[in-house]
């Protein structure tokens, strides 16, 4: 009798059958009856199939490496496991259990707020702003509830049902489970996760010539293009240069605490009228004690503007004594001068970043970045620049730039050590995007698992 509680998974011994296959039977795990008509496939790939009527599915592979196994199916969870083929068949019965949220289902209504703008906030983030995202749509656009939290200043998205995506500039549908959708406008932060699969669009000739080139420029500079190459350590030769990137303070910016000091007296400055003013060539200062025996000679020395003489004299009067810090003007002609000492110059400081990026070693082969398995050990930031490709002009306006740069430049932290597999299958959840690539690779842009252009 099986006893599978649970989405989890028994694995049969390995047969040395001929070709390369996944086989198995999806069963309840409550009833374990067979299962027919459900949906297994290959989690960002082309292949996939349907159970038989009596549960049973066979998937074809013609390539080894790594996959998520995913198997959905109305009124039960999804089963989701990774599976590693090594060219031989590989057997594996499934047990489903009962999705016990669509048996108790609490209807809500919709969020109707905005919600045209939401929509169209969502569809920016989850496609991007690549010129591929302009021909990129979802059919079921209603089924998908938008949320923005005015306490958190975020913006969340999830739909029930599976949306379909049409890329057209790429020739895929793509069949997407949206499991989780998050920008968090106070920190920056955007969080994107959902189980893809993909259809070939029937296309003309014409139309399938377009796409294939589109999906070769895609392919071309991204992270999974990087992966393969590192690979065949052929990184170098395909356009890549790849330097060890360091987060190092800013010399140009002063300690926070001098910033905020200095903003304080100018901010203060400004509304007592104490003659503070938002920009000069001044290049000197000097803190005095105003009182009623000096005030005159002040005003002879015309340290203080003629206009704040009865806002400081009042000052003055009514505490007996007042600290003042003047500027004295720099030089005439001298127009060059820094504003060291000015409110603006000091709210330009604090807007400079405290750390900049610094490069360290530049890797011409794959030996540091991968071990002999294959495990991506580098930990930390690294700059990728690819070189055969210039940015996309949308991207110079994002970022806004007067035009594209010649390469495309990005930046990715590696979280953990993760494992490469030779279809290009790795933990996404372990590199975070920068730069060009934070800015490309998006729904718009996404390719098979183990894609690779036309030669």
């Amino acid at each position: 009798m099986r006893k599978v509680v649970g989405l989890v998974a028994f694995l049969s011994c390995l047969l040395q059958l001929s070709g390369q296959s996944l086989q198995g039977t999806i069963y309840s795990a409550e009833s374990e009856a067979p299962v027919p008509y459900a949906n297994v496939f290959l989690a960002g790939t082309l292949i996939g199939t349907t159970s038989n009527p009596d549960g049973t599915y066979d998937l074809a592979l013609t390539t080894k490496g790594k996959f998520q196994l995913v198997v959905t199916c109305v009124g039960y969870e999804d089963f989701i496991t990774e599976v590693e083929f090594a060219r031989k068949a590989l057997s594996l019965d499934i047990s489903l259990s009962t999705d016990v949220r669509q048996l108790d289902e609490v209807y809500v209504n919709p969020d109707t707020t905005n919600r045209r703008q939401n929509l169209a906030a969502f569809q920016n983030l989850f496609f991007g702003s690549t010129k591929n995202a302009l021909q990129t749509s979802i059919e079921n656009l209603s089924d998908v509830f938008v949320f923005y939290d005015n306490v958190e200043k975020a913006l969340f998205a999830h739909s029930r049902e599976e949306l379909v995506i049409n890329n057209d500039a790429l020739g895929y549908q793509v069949i997407y489970r949206l499991k989780e959708f998050e920008m968090d406008y106070a920190s920056g932060q955007y969080r994107s996760f959902g189980i893809p699969r993909f259809r070939e669009q029937t296309l003309t000739n014409r139309k399938q010539k377009r796409a294939n080139k589109e999906r070769a420029r895609a392919y071309r500079g991204s992270f999974q293009h990087f992966i393969n190459a590192l690979l065949q350590d052929t990184h170098v030769e395909e356009g890549f240069i790849v330097e060890e990137a360091f987060k190092v303070p800013n010399r140009n910016r002063p300690p926070q605490a001098l910033i905020d000091q200095k903003l304080r007296e100018f901010r203060s400055g400004l509304v007592a009228g104490n003659g503070f003013v938002m920009s000069s060539n001044s290049v000197e200062t000097e803190e005095v004690e105003l009182t009623k025996e000096n005030i005159d000679e002040m005003r002879r020395k015309g340290l203080i503007p003629k206009a704040m003489d009865s806002l400081i004299t009042a000052k003055v009067n009514a505490g007996g004594s007042h600290k003042m810090k003047v500027m004295r003007s720099a030089p005439s002609g001298n127009s060059n001068t820094a504003q060291r000492d000015s409110l603006r110059n000091w709210i330009a400081k604090s807007r400079l970043p405290v750390t900049i990026d610094s490069a360290g070693r530049i890797f011409q082969s794959n030996e540091l970045l991968l071990d002999e398995n294959n495990t991506f050990t580098y930990q930390g930031y690294l700059t990728i620049v690819y070189t055969k490709e210039a940015e996309e002009t949308n991207y110079a306006a994002y970022v806004r730039k007067p035009k594209p740069e010649r390469a495309q430049t990005s930046q990715v932290l590696i979280l953990e050590p993760f494992q490469v597999y030779e279809n290009g299958y790795f933990d996404v959840t372990q590199v975070i995007f920068n730069e060009y690539m934070g800015w490309s690779q998006r729904m718009a842009e996404m390719l098979p698992l183990g894609y690779r252009p036309d030669p």
